[in-house]
């Protein structure tokens, strides 16, 4: 059985839908797009907004019928890395469902990238969207041998941030889950790539795909979840007390903030060390 993503248009860091594909691997991915509200949506039909009528965008064509396309695009560039991805889908029933072959071809550099999934009022005209993510996971099988690209397990086990299990150590025993979602890490390693890229001097850009210092990655990414962790408690701290019994079970900012900004200290100067000297490379041999 095919698992199928349910997303919706306007989807928060939290609630966007992670996709993970082996890397030379393929998958048909199956959506189903909703409204903001979670309600499954009816493709095949022009948005409407009561009490005002029915769309007309003439001699723009119109969102019904078969006269709908549905595509999935990830971004490329500097910061997203080789891979584009640009499919066209099919609209499986009235209520949102669609999917999208994913061939090998389109697989062939691990990473994480950001993805859309748009509706077309014929070929061109863009009705709506949903973003996801992408994940391409590198492994043994792919002819393209991507050791320094990072996966979410390797940020989950740096931090320790696993669900409880039966057979292993209890990581998290106050959250029985994971503290952090897929897309909250993959927002953090690509923070990282983003940081190391629009930081003078501005040597060797590089992508989710080839960035190639793996244990400074890791050490940027997991600096950067506890920053976003330290927010987090900041935002939802409320001390209780009652019978006698106290519990602050989110009071733990300072100790996110402290370890958070020492580790990320340590990825600045490791970085500037390393940008410097390059940078000085490129003087001297410019100068001979």
């Amino acid at each position: 059985m095919i698992e199928f993503y349910e997303v919706a248009p306007a989807s928060a860091v939290g609630q966007i839908k992670s996709v993970k594909v082996p890397q030379s691997g393929r998958k048909q991915l199956v959506f189903k797009l909703t409204d903001d509200a979670g309600r499954p949506v009816d493709l095949r039909r022009e948005v409407e907004n009561p009490p005002a009528g029915a769309p007309d965008f003439d001699p723009q064509p119109a969102a019904t019928g078969i006269n709908v396309t549905v595509r999935l695009a990830t971004q490329q560039g500097e910061f997203y890395g080789p891979n584009q991805i640009l499919l066209d889908g099919e609209l499986m029933d009235e209520m949102g469902f669609v999917s999208f072959q994913l061939g090998t071809e389109k697989t062939q550099y691990a990473g994480a990238f950001s993805a859309t999934i748009g509706q077309f009022a014929g070929e061109n005209y863009l009705v709506n969207t949903w973003p996801v993510v992408i994940i391409i996971e590198p492994n043994a099988f792919a002819p393209i041998c991507e050791t320094n690209v990072l996966s979410i397990p390797d940020v989950r086990y740096a931090i320790l941030d696993t669900q409880n299990g039966t057979g292993g150590a209890p990581f998290n025993n106050l959250l029985d889950d994971v503290e952090f979602t897929d897309a909250e890490i993959i927002f953090a390693m690509r923070r990282i790539i983003d940081k190391w890229n629009q930081t003078p001097p501005l040597v060797s850009p590089f992508s989710s795909s080839n960035f190639p210092f793996r244990y400074w990655w890791l050490q940027g990414t997991v600096a950067q979840l506890l920053l976003m962790g330290a927010a987090r408690y900041r935002r939802n701290r409320l001390d209780y007390q009652a019978g006698g019994v106290a519990i602050n079970d989110q009071s733990k900012a300072e100790e996110y903030e402290t370890v958070g900004r020492a580790t990320m200290a340590e990825f600045d100067q490791w970085m500037l060390r390393y940008k410097t000297s390059v940078n000085m490379e490129y003087c001297w041999g410019a100068g001979l």
